[in-house]
């Protein structure tokens, strides 16, 4: 059942990306684009396989919290760029990976960081080249162990 449970929660955290990609790229409302995701069940961004696996509670509940927090998140993301970047220069893929990412960091406690760094790590590695998803990553990395510090204290320390 664990694994079932993990492969719900990585697909619904796949559809939340493309639904803040799509939600971003069409200039619509996220709640008009969570509609449309589950009016046509999910086969934009799934087949049919995985969508029985994706875990639909999670969905929403990723985008519903990400929607009332936006603001906040996009202020956490710009905070932590170079002097040399502005948001709007991050590429809207990478942008969705860090709003949805930074979401479930800082709102869902239960999940441990590094699961959540390293899910939407894996993501932006499926999207881009290693530079790019380093970016993600570093971001990702950055963040968490900031505002969740002790998820950290039992990892063993490099070097």
């Amino acid at each position: 059942m664990e694994k079932k449970s993990h492969l719900d929660k990585k697909l619904a955290r796949l559809a939340a990306v493309q639904a803040i990609f799509q939600a971003h790229h069409r200039q619509q409302p996220l709640k008009d684009v969570m509609k449309e995701f589950e009016q046509q069940e999910f086969s934009m961004v799934l087949d049919v396989m995985a969508v029985s696996n994706l875990s639909r509670p999670f969905f929403e509940t990723l985008l519903v919290g990400l929607d009332q927090k936006i603001h906040e998140i996009n202020e956490i993301i710009t905070r932590h760029l170079s002097d040399d970047w502005t948001f709007e220069r991050i590429d809207s893929v990478s942008r969705a990976l860090l709003q949805v990412g930074l979401y479930e960091l800082l709102y869902h406690p239960e999940t441990p960081a590094i699961v959540v760094i390293s899910e939407y790590s894996d993501m932006a590695h499926a999207f881009f080249d290693a530079s790019d998803a380093s970016f993600v990553n570093g971001l990702l990395n950055r963040v968490a162990r900031s505002a969740r510090p002790d998820d950290f204290d039992l990892l063993p320390q490099n070097g």
